[in-house]
């Protein structure tokens, strides 16, 4: 269901996993992201702690089960004035850690994940909080700042 500008500002979270240093990225299978990386993430449904949206979300979208949440930056995603279907997303980025990553498979409206390093990031199509956050890291190492 499309919902106006009106209903919004949603809230919504994304998760940061790590090994090493690659960042796991899922592949959007749907909607206006569809082709787009991205952390693995999703709208915080009602009633739902943050924290808890991130676990599920991960699990979702990689049938991975995280661990040890912790808030790492937000964002503010508000459509160009241009844009036929005005969206406002309050975006929670948070970090995670994970125990089996050999388990990582692509689910719920993720048509493809991978591990990427900053290198490799730049070269995917992604929005640009997403590689803003990755360049962070890869430039400070894990801290909000």
């Amino acid at each position: 269901m499309e919902e106006s500008i009106g209903h919004y500002p949603r809230m919504a979270v994304s998760c940061i996993v790590m090994r090493q240093d690659k960042f796991l990225l899922v592949r959007r299978a749907q909607g206006p992201s569809a082709g787009h990386y991205a952390f693995p993430g999703g709208k915080v449904e009602p009633g739902e702690r943050l924290v808890e949206a991130v676990l599920r979300e991960l699990h979702e979208e990689t049938g991975l089960r995280g661990r040890n949440v912790r808030f790492f930056r937000l964002y503010d995603l508000i459509s160009p004035p241009e844009t036929v279907a005005g969206y406002h997303y309050v975006l929670a980025v948070h970090l995670a850690e994970v125990d089996d990553i050999t388990h990582a498979v692509a689910g719920d409206d993720a048509d493809a994940l991978g591990w990427f390093d900053a290198e490799q990031s730049r070269t995917l199509i992604m929005p640009p909080s997403v590689l803003e956050c990755i360049e962070h890291i890869a430039r400070r190492g894990l801290t909000g700042d």
